[in-house]
């Protein structure tokens, strides 16, 4: 199933809400080209484009531009949880409010969920869905 065919099923099940959030993810990890200011930030914190995969990136319009909500994953498996204030036209950082590594709980097997966001995360940095 394609990602718009699965976000019209009202009762995911779990398969299903896996797939979708891999699918999510993939995507966000491909609009990284896109995303003027993600090598700046990355940069003071010395990173580069290279070094992991965007797998959260949500915003927020405000008076002065954008805030940004994401999670960058490294190829180290580190997950960084951050919060960005951006220009209107989203080509300059205004504001680092924080960059914070963060530790996820990896399940494959959660009650209820299945697996865990940081589990497919995980998947997608590896290549792998299983």
């Amino acid at each position: 199933m394609n990602i718009e065919e699965l976000r019209q099923i009202k009762n995911k099940n779990t398969s299903q809400q896996n797939e979708l959030m891999f699918l999510e993810m993939k995507d966000c990890v491909k609009s990284v080209s896109s995303i003027s200011w993600l090598e700046k930030l990355l940069s003071r914190y010395g990173f580069n484009l290279t070094d992991g995969i965007l797998i959260l990136l949500s915003g927020i319009p405000e008076q002065a531009g954008t805030l940004w909500y994401g999670t960058w994953l490294t190829k180290n498996q580190e997950f960084f949880e951050f919060v960005v204030a951006t220009t209107r036209e989203g080509n300059q950082v205004l504001d680092v409010e924080s960059w914070v590594k963060s530790t996820p709980e990896v399940s494959a097997h959660k009650k209820g969920i299945g697996k865990t966001p940081a589990y497919i995360a995980l998947e997608l940095l590896s290549g792998t869905n299983s």
